[in-house]
């Protein structure tokens, strides 16, 4: 309960010190699953950042995301999950976030970040007495103490609660389904790609660039959450666990097309309901298209 009651507040701070009307930094969308920032450059430019907050945040941290094409930018999303755990909060986070991306642009921090240092303040302290109240309690010593770092409102207090309930009832009922509108299965794919890639980087031995992995790490997690892929229509599998190739199976098509037909007669005499296409990414996507290839019903190239 504590955990998505201070999260909820975490998010206030952050709505309140950086609103959508101000000019570097904007909470655009937040939620206690995902939350979308938005950086204002020297010039006007606008980066959208994503934060994907699972379910076991804050023992791990968010999952960062970029739609950008600049690699700067990409390497600040990217170096952000690389941070001691006691930075996996997404205050911290958040605010690396924006000291980051001024450093690259070379811009003034916003004075509202010191309401982020306030907030990790507060929560500090009131982890540690939370500690000390645990503690003694343990040995039979009954405390008291009017402390709560999330809301002075006890109505609003009695809301979380209420809420937080009624989401962790909802959590064990759908721990196999989805999680921010991504199946748990494929929530699990991406977070081992993470790794993977992370220790790539370690050893030196990285596949591809910050900047493709970056976007293909997002497109990736779109497709896991449209409905054309969750209703299958089509299908994909990594090879190898490698982000830069992928086997799609197109499974649906219009049913009014020649291709419907082909795929009927296809399924009739081969027993085979599908088309088997093969993606590979090069480092320089998105601005190189994937080479692809129809490995079935007929091998062939795409041009």
């Amino acid at each position: 309960m504590a955990c998505l009651a201070n999260l909820r507040h975490d998010i206030r701070v952050l709505e309140t010190n950086f609103p959508k009307t101000h000019n570097r930094f904007q909470i655009r969308t937040a939620t206690v699953d995902e939350i979308t920032c938005r950086f204002i450059g020297r010039n006007g430019e606008r980066y959208d950042v994503q934060a994907n907050i699972t379910e076991t945040y804050p023992q791990s941290p968010p999952i960062w995301f970029s739609d950008s094409d600049d690699v700067g930018v990409v390497g600040i999303v990217g170096e952000l999950p690389n941070t001691p755990k006691e930075h996996y909060n997404i205050l911290y986070q958040t605010k690396l976030l924006i000291e980051g991306l001024c450093r690259l642009h070379e811009l003034e921090v916003p004075v509202e970040i010191n309401a982020l240092d306030d907030a990790l303040s507060k929560r500090y302290s009131f982890d540690k007495i939370s500690g000390f109240i645990l503690h003694h309690c343990a040995f039979g010593i009954v405390v008291k103490m009017n402390v709560d770092p999330v809301s002075e409102d006890e109505d609003e207090d009695d809301e979380f609660h209420y809420d937080m309930e009624e989401e962790t009832h909802s959590t064990e009922q759908k721990a196999k389904e989805e999680v921010d509108g991504i199946d748990v299965e494929n929530l699990a794919v991406l977070e081992r790609l993470k790794q993977n890639q992370r220790q790539s980087y370690l050893k030196g031995s990285v596949v591809g660039s910050v900047q493709a992995t970056d976007r293909l790490m997002k497109e990736l997690r779109d497709i896991y959450k449209s409905d054309s892929f969750k209703k299958e229509t089509y299908t994909i599998e990594l090879v190898n666990d490698c982000l830069y190739e992928w086997n799609v199976r197109l499974k649906k098509v219009d049913k009014e097309s020649e291709l419907y037909k082909d795929m009927t007669v296809f399924k009739e005499k081969e027993g085979k309901d599908h088309i088997l296409l093969n993606f590979t990414f090069k480092e320089t996507f998105p601005f190189d298209p994937p080479f692809v290839r129809v490995f079935c019903p007929v091998e062939s190239v795409i041009l």
